[in-house]
């Protein structure tokens, strides 16, 4: 059996559904702009959020870092009163790139604390910095609940061996 032929005219329905359908796809393209508007901004937010979280973390193991080098330095290295002033230079200059360090080494004997270490002595090296937020709304938002800018602190005590 043969299939009838069908003619030309019959034949415009594809461009009928195309023409239909075209302010559709227009819209959605229009729908897809708008939806990236609107997450974006809370993309970059959390992306900043979570870059000013790593930055307080490496300032914190930084600084602990630095408190224990100080310590460990300073218990083999001090022998004199001027010794502690330089157990502090040397903490704040294991510190990379944060700025602001404020550290204070002292010896301690059992019940009191001296100014000049002597073995079987403790010596306590604190490291202090005060590390704010940069990402403009979490900043401002940590602020007003009272949790920027942040103070960190890292003490590290060692037995003095000279």
């Amino acid at each position: 059996r043969s299939q009838p032929s069908v003619s030309d005219h019959k034949h415009h329905g594809g461009q009928l559904m195309r023409a239909r359908f075209a302010p559709a796809r227009k819209r959605g393209r229009g729908q897809a702009l708008v939806e990236f508007s609107l997450v974006f901004p809370l993309m970059l937010l959390l992306v900043f959020g979570l870059l000013d979280l790593g930055r307080l973390v490496y300032t914190n193991n930084a600084l602990s870092q630095a408190a224990r080098e100080g310590a460990r330095w300073g218990s083999v290295q001090a022998r004199s009163a001027a010794d502690i002033a330089g157990i502090e230079a040397y903490t704040v200059a294991q510190v990379a790139g944060i700025g602001g360090i404020t550290v204070t080494a002292t010896c301690v004997r059992p019940g009191t604390v001296v100014m000049k270490c002597a073995p079987n002595d403790t010596l306590e090296v604190e490291a202090r910095v005060t590390v704010g937020m940069i990402t403009p709304v979490i900043s401002q938002l940590m602020s007003v609940a009272g949790l920027n800018p942040f103070d960190l602190t890292s003490t590290a005590s060692v037995l003095v061996n000279n």
